[in-house]
Formats: C-alpha cells, sequence, structure tokens
C-alpha cells in the first residue's frame, strides 16, 4: 500500500499520523503487529479526513 503511486507519503509536513503509522508499520519501524480492527479504523479515519482538509485548503 505505502509503495503504490496513490499513496500520499510522509515525505512532506502535511503528511497526517495515519499516513505516518502506516509507513512505519509497513517498513517495520513501529511497535509489534499491525495492530487491531480499531486502531486500523482508526488509522484510515485519520487519513481520510486529513486528506479531506488539505484539499479544502488547496487553492482552485
Amino acid at each position: 500500500m505505502v509503495t503504490s503511486d496513490s499513496f500520499r507519503g510522509i515525505e512532506d509536513t502535511t503528511s497526517s499520523d495515519g499516513e505516518r503509522w502506516l509507513h512505519t508499520c509497513a517498513y517495520g519501524d513501529g511497535s509489534a503487529g499491525s495492530g487491531n480492527a480499531e486502531k486500523w479504523i482508526q488509522v484510515g479515519h485519520l487519513q481520510h479526513m486529513n486528506y479531506v482538509a488539505r484539499q479544502l485548503i488547496r487553492p482552485c
């Protein structure tokens, strides 16, 4: 998932906690395991809400 062209990445200052968590989980830099369903829902919401907020402040 994190190597997909559609993954927004963690390279800039606009990345969310969700994106950083996905990246660290994928590359083994985070805590052991990948969490549970509740954690995935939380991370997914963080990632999606960050995306929405970035789209709203983007100049037209």
